[in-house]
């Protein structure tokens, strides 16, 4: 008999698991540890007061916010996150904003907050601390995908910013910002229009120790800066980012000053890795390559000549760690400055003497990753049809320990714009054995109803979903829109991982919905014994419409599709779902 593995993408695995408890509306006092999901928007009033433990995630299972008038003490650790997300299944939810009643006295340590496509974090008038925070594949049609301050005097440090995405600032944007700071952050693959990582806008910032690399934009690929009055950057790293203008910085308006920076290895179309649109940069002892040195003290365009470290990729060629050359950033920068906390050198060596030039590492360095991924297309162009199609490729785990790992693996999709999808494949909890090895061919589908474009499509292992010790990717694309549903059909196939269940295709048809009674979101499950053209619509008692779930081809075995009744009111409403000669309507009560 035809087998396939069963990679379910419900809705409810997590919103509706027994072992998480549902919140909505006003939040004070201690919450968690513990998994809870917001079943609507949550809120902490003016003069309230919410702690939320380390060890505590909050999923969303819609379109949901957390907003804030308040205080908000939410401190994680090293090794126990908060974890704000939006449940498995739903694609995005709506961010944390901080009002201008919030509390200036608001923390966020250790937390992640990942999925938002409205700002990860908005912050109005408040001047908090935000310490060793993950924001991830967060997204603003506007201002700051990651975080958005507005008269907001915010301190940074030691964060993360990943594959955040917006119009201005696609990891952060400071706006008419008093004295901010931002230090020892990391920005890594986020895209805005202006500016890649950081939109600064009528705004003072003081940034330190802080690494740029692989970001995008049209104008300035790190950074663009207008009117940024009083603005300083120390000890930054630029590598690999992209844009048309400015391809690490842009600059209109005011004279920022830039010290002790390396800007080497971005692109663009233009000539110039720091573009001046108007106004100007102040420069000293920095490395930049361009088609000239930068006047000031201590200026140079010469290779920095990178080398690769255990925290990455940015350290400096020392021959006293080890290598055959001398980085000329090395001793180089202002020898008025303050010394760097961190090392240069691949050996985790503080920094000593003279500060280097750039960004450094932790001292003692970034342990590393347990167990790496690797993901290797076959056949590559990956290029899916019109009618939907699939594509194969190799996934191979190794741990680079010597003693057994436990450990999560899962699959990312970015869709054409900037969106994440999933997981795709996952997530599924493995061990692997000390130096061992493992290797799997997948197949991956891509359904009709894909958009047409460009696509990431992402793997990852470590603890599901925040924490990641290794990714790799590779590149796909859809090349036009088709008939079918986004959710139902992104089935992973193929070898299956250690634990993972395979189940028969099902012989009967069959049609079901759970919970019911539900609020907000069911979800509606079906089993074809053969490939049909499907519709799954949902009505009211009256016979309108309300929702067509599914309008499209679906191969034979099982499939899911998610009904949010968020705009609805509470009451009876019939499913009917036909499947040429199969038919089959049930009802469903949402009760609010």
């Amino acid at each position: 008999m035809q087998r396939v593995l069963t990679v379910c993408f419900l809705v409810l695995v997590l919103a509706f698991a027994a072992s998480a408890q549902n919140i909505s509306g006003p939040l004070s006092g201690t919450l968690g540890p513990g998994t809870f999901t917001a079943v609507d928007s949550i809120y902490v009033a003016s003069g309230q007061s919410l702690v939320i433990a380390a060890g505590t995630t909050i999923e969303f299972a819609g379109a949901f916010s957390f907003r804030l008038l308040g205080h908000l003490n939410a401190a994680g650790t090293a090794t126990d996150s908060i974890q704000f997300v939006p449940a498995l299944g739903v694609p995005f939810w709506k961010g944390i904003k901080f009002h201008d009643s919030a509390a200036d006295s608001s923390r966020l340590d250790y937390c992640v907050i990942r999925g938002s496509s409205t700002m990860g974090v908005y912050m109005d008038h408040v001047s908090m601390n935000v310490t060793h925070c993950t924001f991830q594949e967060n997204a603003s049609v506007d201002y700051g995908g990651g975080v958005y301050n507005y008269y907001s005097g915010t301190t940074y440090d030691h964060c993360v910013f990943i594959n955040n995405t917006a119009v201005h600032g696609g990891a952060m944007c400071l706006r008419y910002t008093p004295p901010a700071t931002v230090t020892n952050c990391v920005f890594s693959n986020n895209n805005g229009t202006y500016g890649g990582a950081i939109a600064i806008y009528f705004s003072a910032v003081t940034m330190t120790n802080s690494l740029f690399y692989n970001n995008s934009g049209n104008q300035g690929g790190g950074i663009r800066l207008s009117s940024a009055t009083s603005t300083v950057l120390t000890n930054c790293t630029f590598s690999g980012n992209t844009a048309s203008a400015g391809w690490a910085l842009f600059n209109i308006n005011q004279i920022p000053t830039l010290k002790n920076l390396v800007v080497y290895d971005n692109v663009g179309d233009s000539t110039k890795a720091v573009h001046v649109h108007a106004g100007g940069f102040t420069v000293s002892f920095s490395c930049i390559q361009d088609s000239v040195v930068w006047p000031g003290a201590g200026n140079f365009n010469s290779n920095p000549l990178f080398v690769t470290g255990p925290g990455g990729n940015f350290y400096l060629s020392q021959t006293a760690a080890g290598q055959a050359q001398q980085s000329p950033c090395v001793d180089a920068g202002d020898p008025a400055a303050a010394m760097i906390t961190g090392a240069t050198r691949t050996d985790e060596v503080q920094d000593a003497g003279v500060v280097d030039m750039g960004y450094h590492y932790a001292a003692g360095g970034a342990p590393p990753a347990p167990v790496t991924i690797t993901l290797t297309p076959l056949n590559p162009p990956l290029q899916i049809p019109a009618a939907g199609g699939s594509f194969s490729y190799d996934a191979n785990l190794i741990n680079t320990t010597p003693t057994a790992q436990d450990f999560d693996v899962w699959v990312m999709v970015q869709l054409p714009g900037g969106p994440w999808y999933g997981p795709a494949l996952g997530p599924l909890a493995l061990t692997l054995p000390g130096s061992a090895n493992l290797t799997r061919t997948r197949i991956q589908n891509v359904p009709a109803g894909a958009p047409s474009g460009d696509y990431l499509y992402e793997g990852r292992v470590g603890g599901y979903p925040g924490t990641v010790w290794s990714d790799d990717a590779f590149a796909f694309t859809k090349l036009t829109t088709g008939d079918g549903d986004l959710v139902s059909d992104w089935a992973c196939t193929g070898e299956a991982f250690p634990g993972e269940t395979l189940v028969d295709m099902p012989v009967h048809f069959g049609l079901s919905a759970r919970p019911n009674p539900f609020n907000p979101v069911t979800c509606l499950s079906f089993n074809l014994p053969q490939g049909a053209k499907v519709s799954l619509q949902i009505f009211d008692v009256s016979g309108r419409r309300v929702a067509h779930l599914v309008d499209g081809w679906r191969d034979a075995g099982s499939h899911q599709a998610a009904f949010d009744g968020s705009g609805l009111a509470s009451g009876v409403y019939l499913y009917r779902l036909t499947a040429e000669r199969y038919s089959a309507q049930g009802k469903i009560m949402l009760l609010k």
